[in-house]
């Protein structure tokens, strides 16, 4: 564990299934009351947007990632990374708890009762990121275009550009990568500055594309989802750009494994 490691859980709703070593919040995405039997401190992720609810309906848990930027803009001082959760999704790089999702690969199932009483990044002091494992598709095109409405993507490119955040090339080189981190810059652990300089790029095309576009489905359980989606894709992107321009790739970026803590023995998502 490493004392200059801030961790962050964002949940919508449900108590965080486990329980953490070190440096700890709960990113609350709710207007009900936080849960006071956590352990963890509580942020109240509402508290620094003026129409909260609304964008959390756009972001889904991403509003998390974005509440997280503001508060270590006021607080962050004195920290070297950042871990960002999800109140039931954890990565580490002990690769052996809980059983292999049957229908994702990368990710492994652990069930609450059988999860360790206290889980530990396992930061140490020549590792700058952990990330969950890669997956290889065919393009991020193509994958997108089988899972959810190609539309949202095609926008959300648009928007990158157009707001200024990424250049064409960057954007052509995010539709047609091969390789896909699971959560993108919204699961696991990172150096501080890169983390906030990537959010703040994805944060700019977000915002452009509520101003400017509409969701192909707002509806869809799923695919309502779509922006979130979106992130996780370009996320994944400044990852690997980052991690390969780097001469030090291999001792700086660990990829561990994705956990899921559920009482199912699959994933019901919507990657």
């Amino acid at each position: 564990m490493n004392s200059k490691n801030k961790i962050f859980i964002v949940s919508h709703g449900p108590t965080p299934r486990y329980r953490v070593v070190g440096d700890a919040s709960l990113i609350w995405l709710s207007s009900e009351p936080a849960p006071q039997n956590t352990g963890l401190k509580i942020i109240d992720g509402y508290s620094f947007f003026t129409a909260p609810e609304q964008l959390h309906d756009y972001l889904s848990g991403s509003l998390g990632t974005l509440a997280i930027k503001n508060w270590m803009n006021a607080n962050g001082t004195g920290y070297s990374n950042i871990t960002v959760w999800q109140y039931r999704k954890f990565v580490s790089l002990d690769k052996k708890m809980g059983s292999r999702a049957p229908n994702y690969r990368g990710m492994r199932i652990i069930r609450p009762q059988i999860c360790p009483d206290l889980i530990d990044p396992l930061l140490k002091s020549e590792i700058k990121f952990i990330l969950s494992g890669k997956l290889k598709f065919k393009s991020v095109l193509q994958q997108y275009f089988k899972r959810h409405n190609l539309d949202d993507l095609l926008l959300f490119s648009a928007a990158a550009i157009r707001s200024g955040a990424m250049k064409r090339q960057d954007v052509l080189e995010i539709l047609n990568q091969r390789i896909f981190i699971p959560g993108g810059i919204e699961l696991g652990t990172y150096p501080i500055r890169f983390w906030m300089e990537t959010v703040q790029k994805l944060e700019a095309i977000v915002y452009f594309f509520i101003e400017h576009f509409e969701l192909t489905d707002s509806i869809d359980p799923v695919q309502r989802r779509a922006l979130s989606f979106c992130m996780e894709r370009f996320g994944s992107y400044f990852i690997l750009k980052s991690g390969f321009q780097n001469t030090i790739f291999d001792k700086t970026m660990m990829f561990g494994s994705m956990y899921l803590v559920d009482e199912a023995t699959k994933y019901h998502a919507g990657i």
